[in-house]
Formats: C-alpha cells, sequence, structure tokens
C-alpha cells in the first residue's frame, strides 16, 4: 500500500527514514531494514509504509519499538516471531504489534505464541509478558491506535521517566519534548553551541533531568 492510500491519517503515512528510525529507537539500523525489508529470504516482520526513503510511517515506529522488546531485549527467535504474527494478522490487521487490544487483552495468548514452535518453548512466558508490557506503558491510545509513542532515553531500558515523545500530529512527527512542540534537535544544537543544561532548563521551563534525557537521546553526545 503507499502513502497515497493511506488518505490524511499523518500515522500512517510514510516520513522516517531506516537512520532517523534507528536514532529515536537506539535499533541498529540493519536490524531495521531487516525487519521491514525482509533479509536472506526471511520475510518482513512489519509491512513498511514506504517502498522507498522514506520508507516507515509512525505506526511502523510502534511496531519496532514493541520488536525492540521482544526480540533485542528478551531474544525471542524471529521464526517465533514469524510465526506468532502470521495468524494476528488475520484478527487485528496488517500491523498486529500496533494493537492496543492485542498487547494488553489477549497479551498472555500472545506471549505463548512467541514462546513457542511446535513443541518447542522458549523463554519464560511471565518475563516476556513483563517486558511486553513494559514495552507497550510507553505508548498512549485513542481507542485501539496508537497517538503517542515516548521512546526509552537509552537503549534497553524498561523504564525512565517519559520526557521525549513522537506524535506524528506534532512537529511534523519528529522527536520534541514531551507536552510540547519543542523539537529535540534544536536543543541539541544550543547545548552544543555552549548554553548549559541548567540555562536550557531554564529558557524552556522544563525540568533539568529532562533537558538531561533529551542530550541522552543523541548518540554523538554520548560518545
Amino acid at each position: 500500500m503507499s502513502p497515497s492510500d493511506l488518505g490524511s491519517d499523518p500515522r500512517r503515512v510514510a516520513t522516517y527514514d531506516f537512520d532517523e528510525a534507528s536514532h529515536y529507537l537506539h535499533v541498529p539500523i540493519s536490524t531495521i531494514r531487516a525487519w521491514a525489508c525482509g533479509e536472506n529470504g526471511v520475510e518482513p516482520l512489519i509491512t513498511a509504509a514506504g517502498d522507498r526513503s522514506p520508507v516507515l510511517s509512525f505506526i511502523n515506529l510502534v511496531e519496532i519499538h514493541m520488536l525492540t522488546g521482544i526480540s533485542l531485549v528478551h531474544e525471542v527467535r524471529t521464526q517465533n516471531v514469524h510465526a506468532a504474527l502470521h495468524d494476528k494478522r488475520n484478527y487485528y490487521g496488517p500491523h498486529p504489534l500496533a494493537s492496543r487490544v492485542l498487547l494488553t487483552e489477549d497479551i498472555d495468548l500472545f506471549a505463548r505464541n512467541l514462546g513457542e514452535v511446535g513443541n518447542h518453548f522458549g523463554p519464560p512466558k511471565q518475563d516476556l509478558i513483563d517486558v511486553i508490557s513494559a514495552y507497550r506503558k510507553r505508548i498512549e491510545w485513542e481507542d485501539n491506535e496508537p497517538v503517542v509513542l515516548f521512546p526509552f532515553p537509552t537503549a534497553n531500558a524498561l523504564d525512565g521517566r517519559k520526557s521525549v515523545m513522537i506524535d506524528p500530529r506534532i512537529s511534523f512527527g519528529r522527536l520534541v519534548i514531551s507536552g510540547t512542540g519543542i523539537v529535540t534537535e534544536i536543543v541539541v544544537e544550543r547545548f552544543r553551541a555552549g548554553e548549559s543544561i541548567d540555562d536550557l532548563a531554564k529558557d524552556y521551563r522544563r525540568d533539568r533531568l529532562e533537558i538531561e534525557d533529551v542530550l541522552r537521546v543523541e548518540p554523538p553526545l554520548a560518545a
């Protein structure tokens, strides 16, 4: 399906390239490309919004966010994820990992499906449920659809403040300070230019810890 088929819903329009998704979600570009495009004869895990850059929609970012918890943090095998998602698309449409019902009401069965292929059982189910729940709580929903994503400030975190967010209706879906339209890139540029964290916190009327989280999102600063 091309962006023109998706109407005006900003959540479904191809807006992000692989580099942006990697930057926002702390996932290697090669991993995101494999999930979105397939690799070595393995089918994609998600249905990308576009077929050329920009490739990914906000809905795709939510799916990648959830896959990060399932595949990278809890290390569920790709074949298990493929098998679990195959049947779920019949019930939840092309983006099951962006379904609130699947990730809440049907989470127990979904975790069981992820942990088994035939008669082989994978990781303990409750541990997987805990990981899925931790990642799901970083999403705000309207009805059954995601509308806001709060990426973790650092990779492989299962808790933390919701200091930054992605809302496709605000600042063209760029990463912003939560509850504002302040694009994080602008804050980082000012910090790099020599302004202190305290000065930025005062100017934007934000808590110092929020500004610190904004800076943690930027890999070059961490390095």
